[in-house]
């Protein structure tokens, strides 16, 4: 059987999109409708008029590793995934929302508002994230519990804010995934927040492994490197999109996984991801492991954030590059970024290439578009 799948265009006012959005969750969760929410410069996505009547909701993944997927999440996958957040928190509180509610972090907070009946404030969001909004907004949230989810980039922000530094410790649990926490944002903020972090994708109904621990009734297992997932959380597939579904996803007499496209390994029982598993740069023969540079390059005194990545290069086969994020007011030297690279790790793993910005592409969610700045490096590169 099938049910109206009804878009929700979210407005451009982050209060209003909210209010907006806990109805339709609420009426998606009830049954009877399925929800798409898009924000406003996505509102022209194209999508069918119904779906199969088990699922609640169907979210865009945000692109950042590749095309966009419409993913589809069913009612018993949603409530699975609060059911497990809300036991590995402690239990139920009111959520601060920093996120775009369109991408699934941001959605899970307002669908775990609906499900538990507890309070949300949202940030404006209107110009970007700002501490200071971020400490307002804080102060409106009245709960005996209180949580927040952020991306690393805004946890960086607010640790170097007194005032944020101070209202981080009024929160429970402050969740930090969508990328990787460096070591030097992490060691700052611990002192003052009780950090967890998250794995986890839209295919998993958002972050599913918390402080490397998988959540109630999620599974997790190492195939060839590659980190695989199980349980109630995992979406049924992608809309319309048969092939992708299988390629992506896949069931044995253990039950049904998800391949997450992720190296990963165990230690001490824990989850430790290593980076993607096509992230390897090959140049001239020598593996060269981006997140390796990119560790090295943000121990760097002013770097806020690094990414590293092949660009195809006629005489190596690859070439390394790095995209460096710089923090406010600071002055970096590309020279000197490669050659910490060059003494810390080796020759061939420093960047041929280091581009510092103080004003990085972001996609909504707050990562890196990472094909934006790899498009930007390879135009560079043939106009050389």
């Amino acid at each position: 059987m099938h049910i109206p799948l009804k878009k929700i265009v979210l407005s451009d006012d982050r209060g209003t999109a909210l209010e907006e959005l806990r109805y339709g969750i609420d009426a998606a969760l009830s049954g009877g409708v399925a929800i798409a929410p898009v924000s406003g410069t996505n509102a022209d996505v194209s999508l069918p008029d119904s779906v199969s009547d088990d699922i609640a909701v169907v979210i865009t993944t945000s692109g950042s590793t590749g095309r966009p997927k419409k993913t589809m999440l069913s009612r018993n996958s949603l409530r699975a995934s609060a059911a497990g957040v809300r036991r590995a928190l402690g239990g139920p509180g009111g959520w601060l929302l920093t996120l775009p509610p369109s991408y699934v972090a941001g959605f899970q907070v307002v669908a775990r508002s609906v499900l538990f009946d507890s309070p949300v404030v949202c940030l404006d969001g209107s110009a970007g994230f700002t501490t200071g909004e971020f400490v307002d907004a804080s102060r409106k949230l009245h709960a005996s519990r209180r949580y927040v989810s952020v991306v690393p980039t805004q946890l960086r922000r607010m640790v170097a804010d007194p005032a944020a530094r101070d209202e981080l410790s009024r929160f429970d649990a402050v969740l930090v995934g969508g990328a990787r926490l460096d070591p030097a944002t992490a060691d700052q903020a611990r002192p003052v927040a009780t950090i967890r972090t998250t794995y986890g994708m839209t295919e998993t109904c958002g972050g599913c492994v918390y402080d490397g621990i998988a959540l109630d009734g999620v599974r997790m297992r190492i195939v060839g490197g590659e980190v695989h997932l199980g349980g109630p959380v995992l979406a049924d597939g992608y809309l319309d999109d048969d092939r992708l579904t299988a390629a992506a996803f896949y069931e044995d007499s253990s039950g049904r996984w998800y391949r997450t496209a992720d190296r990963g390994r165990f230690e001490n029982g824990r989850l430790e991801i290593e980076g993607r598993l096509d992230d390897v740069i090959n140049t001239g023969g020598v593996k060269v492991p981006p997140r390796a540079v990119d560790e090295c390059i943000e121990s760097c005194s002013g770097v806020e954030e690094s990414l590293t990545f092949g660009i195809p290069d006629d005489e190596w086969g690859e070439a390394v590059v790095s995209y460096v994020c710089a923090r406010p007011g600071s002055a970096l030297d590309a020279e000197r970024l490669r050659g910490v690279v060059r003494e810390r790790l080796d020759r061939y793993s420093a960047p041929r290439s280091v581009l510092v910005s103080d004003d990085p592409p972001r996609l909504p969610n707050g990562k890196l578009d990472r094909m934006r700045i790899h498009e930007f490096f390879v135009r560079r590169k043939e106009r050389c």
